[in-house]
């Protein structure tokens, strides 16, 4: 297996589907996405979405603190956009706004709310749109199979200094760090969740922010903020342990408390999000 991102071979990691880079440390994996009917069964959608709304809202309003000084208003496109809440952000930031989402019955929630949502795959769908002034994957980047090839698309489609903005989980993360730890030992469960191994659309990669400010500048895309995002919240939090129902309350009740007692502590940690994003320089 070759690194998507280097090009260097990739050494066998923690699972037979897991893989690290030797050159540039970047982690992919061969997972496939799991087939609807095991998918719902292992995940339930309407506490998964109760779980996510207040982290994602949260943080798509940080997001926007820090896009608007980079750009006022414009075009912008929300690659995977879900449930339209980054959307909702961004109309209510002044942008005007269109989304991609792959899936018909989630894609219709924010067709719903009176946005603009195109079902289907990035850049494919877009056939004849564009340019767009800000271009954003929150937490869909690592779902894509050719990152590099995405990136290459992404700077195509961006304006003159436009910007694209990225929300991506980083393996250097605190979580993700004990997840592998565990895994070494023999308890998998951990870093099988965090790579959502059995879920319709499983990690394809754990990127750190090095590697994707070496991969966004060979494409003219400059780095211009660096930040991150909580990776948890106790509003939520409990729906979003239970959307996984191969997991057992006890086990729910157990990772619940411990991560209620870390929360203080979480924002001394290596963060599990990472928050950047690049203009377009002239030369892209």
């Amino acid at each position: 297996m070759q690194c998507n991102h280097c090009g260097e071979g990739m050494r066998p990691g923690l699972a037979n589907w897991h893989f690290v880079c030797r050159q540039c440390g970047l982690e992919a994996s061969t997972l496939e996405p799991a087939d609807l009917a095991t998918s719902d069964r292992v995940v339930d959608e309407a506490d998964r979405e109760v779980g996510l709304e207040a982290l994602r809202k949260a943080s798509f309003a940080t997001t926007f603190d820090v896009l608007r000084k980079q750009i006022a208003s414009g075009r912008l496109l929300d690659v995977g956009c879900a449930h339209g809440w980054f959307l909702d952000a961004g109309r209510d930031a002044g942008f005007h706004c269109t989304g991609i989402e792959p899936s018909v019955q989630v894609a219709a929630r924010g067709i719903s709310r009176g946005h603009d949502v195109l079902t289907g795959y990035f850049p494919s769908v877009l056939e004849g749109r564009g340019p767009y002034d800000v271009i954003s994957f929150n937490d869909v980047l690592e779902h894509i199979p050719d990152a590099n090839q995405t990136m290459t698309a992404a700077a195509g489609l961006l304006s003159q200094d436009g910007i694209l903005s990225i929300a991506i989980p980083s393996n250097k993360g605190i979580f993700y760090r004990l997840s592998r730890m565990l895994a070494r030992v023999g308890a998998p469960g951990p870093f099988e969740r965090m790579w959502q191994k059995q879920f319709s659309s499983p990690h394809l990669y754990y990127f750190n922010a090095d590697v994707l400010i070496t991969m966004a500048s060979r494409h003219g895309l400059q780095l211009v903020h660096h930040s991150h995002l909580p990776s948890v919240r106790r509003e939520g939090l409990w729906d979003r342990l239970r959307y996984d129902t191969t997991s057992g309350a006890v086990k729910n009740a157990l990772v619940y408390m411990a991560v209620i007692v870390a929360l203080p502590m979480l924002s001394r940690l290596p963060a599990d999000i990472d928050l950047l994003m690049f203009r377009k320089s002239t030369t892209a």
